[in-house]
């Protein structure tokens, strides 16, 4: 049996930089990603091929660029054979049911009474018992939850921080943009601007994954 590193570098033969796929297809953001993903640890050691488990982080899913981009990419994912998962901070978004509907798992946090974008309650209960490979924080909320995951020094995940706005950055935020293994922006100029204006400068451990272009025929 082949086995789990095997499985993954089978997969990761496909070419990145495929000339049959526009850079800002959604096809060619799930190859980015799915190429991201090598930097993930390889903490099982059984001998089954078991698909590598991805999880996105989303406050809410309410009808946004960023948030219909983390729902494109989890369904490309998934069906490139990624066990992928979105975990949502709270429920009542426009997008809820796309998401229902897709071949991804997710899962909501279970908020009570108190229902607000950055409240994430159980979360890492959460994902120690998804055990995912990798983590991917979308939004400002997420990535500020990310900025305390990347302080937990038994984490058996990789963290890729993203950076898609011109906001100004919260602090925790700022922590897993510099904390994280990895951190991806949709533009060259957001990247300089970390640079500039935060002092986050990681040439060897970021990438600039242009947002996707979402058409009919690309949707679910």
């Amino acid at each position: 049996m082949p086995t789990r590193e095997k499985c993954a570098a089978a997969n990761l033969a496909t070419p990145f930089l495929c000339p049959t796929l526009h850079p800002f297809s959604r096809a060619f953001i799930c190859q980015s990603f799915w190429k991201l993903s090598k930097f993930r640890p390889f903490t099982r050691t059984d001998t089954d091929p078991i698909p590598m488990r991805v999880t996105f982080l989303q406050d809410h899913l309410r009808s946004g660029g960023t948030e219909r981009q983390t729902l494109a990419i989890a369904q490309g994912l998934a069906n490139k054979g990624v066990d992928t998962h979105v975990i949502v901070f709270r429920k009542g978004g426009v997008l809820d049911a796309q998401a229902r509907n897709a071949d991804f798992t997710l899962r909501f946090l279970k908020q009570g009474p108190l229902t607000t974008d950055w409240f994430a309650p159980g979360l890492k209960g959460l994902l120690d018992t998804i055990a995912p490979d990798v983590i991917i924080p979308m939004g400002r909320m997420a990535n500020c939850h990310a900025g305390l995951l990347c302080g937990s020094s038994n984490r058996s995940y990789k963290i890729i921080a993203t950076f898609r706005s011109g906001r100004s950055l919260p602090r925790l935020q700022k922590k897993a943009l510099k904390q994280a293994d990895h951190i991806v922006t949709n533009s060259k100029d957001a990247l300089q601007r970390l640079a500039r204006l935060h002092r986050i400068h990681r040439p060897d451990t970021s990438a600039v994954i242009y947002n996707g272009c979402l058409r009919d025929f690309d949707l679910f």
